[in-house]
């Protein structure tokens, strides 16, 4: 298994509820950039260091590939049936609050939104693929930060997709007692010469590079969790997604020999697992365990499901749903990303999946087996 490092381990953190979103208007500069090799950082540091020659040869070749790659896929547009009269809920971060991940969520909605029609369905996402803090405490942030609008047909669980778009960039940050505030924002410019540009964003840093495009391959179950996350946040009956031309994917794993209608509620004892045995810092685990706890609330009126890996994961309440006779829920991986987890029952046995997952030491298709 690939090992990953992590630059800003947060723990992992179960959906919470929000009363409300703060509004962030950074400075946004979509092809103005710093000159090649220099680049200037708001507040009370600056940097200015020439780009090393071994990203102007290697470095270059690698962000040109990834750049092509961005351009091509994420810009589609389609013309499915338009939806009925329906009004869905807006979309929020919900996983940790305060995040670095929240507020570069709503910087996503105030600026790419009104980029493309409106939609029954917007779901701002990203994926970040390098952070540095400065001496100063404040964050820079490299990344992917996509948006994708979906319509919903009456009598279908398939959202379909009808617009979306995503920028690569730098976003310079402050923090105060409410979260985090984007105040810079520097886009890569999407054409000609827009690896020279991701380089000009990386003077200084020089594992901010490599790290932002190895990332890139996190950004589709990035997508998929978020877009579950909406889903079971918000009990809608959808469960695929299906991009024009392409065959839909499916959200959850069908669980056609699951056991319908089981009660989740309980204390889960671990049987088995076919996870890694190594904690988050690549140390081994002799007795590795999972922790696994169900209960119902009900003045909210659904399931509140807590787990725990030893020395690899902790979190708070995460809130699940009924999908395939299966109980869904989404949580944080270490890096604020959303991790799908799909708990099934097939008689005796009890049966954890990761679903979807962007974080290494959890891939999709790692299972625990448990008794209750």
């Amino acid at each position: 298994m690939k090992k990953e490092i992590v630059r800003c381990v947060m723990g992992m953190t179960g959906v919470l509820f929000l009363s409300g979103c703060s509004a962030f208007s950074p400075d946004v500069h979509p092809q103005e950039v710093p000159e090649a090799g220099v680049v200037t950082v708001s507040g009370d540091v600056t940097e200015a260091t020439t780009v090393p020659d071994a990203f102007a040869t290697d470095g270059a070749v690698q962000a040109e590939a990834a750049q092509a790659e961005v351009t091509e896929a994420p810009e589609v547009t389609s013309e499915p049936e338009h939806s009925y009269e329906k009004e869905y809920p807006v979309f929020y971060y919900e996983l940790e609050r305060e995040s670095i991940n929240e507020a570069v969520t709503e910087v996503i909605k105030e600026d790419l939104a009104p980029e493309f029609e409106e939609a029954d369905i917007s779901i701002p996402y990203c994926n970040l693929g390098y952070i540095e803090y400065l001496e100063n405490g404040n964050p820079l942030v490299w990344g992917y930060y996509s948006l994708m609008n979906y319509d919903a047909i009456e009598g279908s669980t398939t959202l379909q997709t009808l617009s979306g778009g995503t920028d690569l960039g730098r976003m310079e940050m402050t923090h105060d007692e409410n979260g985090y505030i984007v105040t810079d924002y520097w886009k890569v410019d999407s054409g000609q010469g827009g690896e020279n540009t991701m380089e000009a964003m990386c003077a200084g840093y020089p594992d901010a590079l490599d790290y932002w495009l190895d990332s890139q391959w996190r950004s589709e179950a990035i997508r998929k969790g978020f877009l579950t996350l909406y889903i079971c946040r918000n009990d809608l009956d959808f469960d695929s997604y299906q991009d024009y031309g392409w065959d839909p994917v499916y959200l959850f794993d069908p669980n056609e020999d699951g056991r319908e209608g089981f009660d989740p509620v309980g204390t889960y004892t671990e049987v088995y697992s076919d996870a890694e045995e190594t904690d988050m810092y690549g140390q081994p685990l002799e007795d590795p365990s999972c922790e696994l706890t169900v209960t119902y609330n009900e003045q909210r009126g659904c399931y509140e499901v807590e787990v725990g890996i030893e020395r690899l994961t902790v979190q708070d309440i995460s809130i699940g749903m009924y999908k395939d006779k299966s109980l869904v829920f989404v949580e944080a991986d270490a890096a604020g990303n959303p991790m799908v987890w799909q708990l099934t029952c097939d008689g005796e046995y009890y049966k954890l999946i990761v679903v979807t997952s962007a974080w290494s030491l959890l891939e999709e298709g790692t299972t625990f087996t448990f008794t209750k």
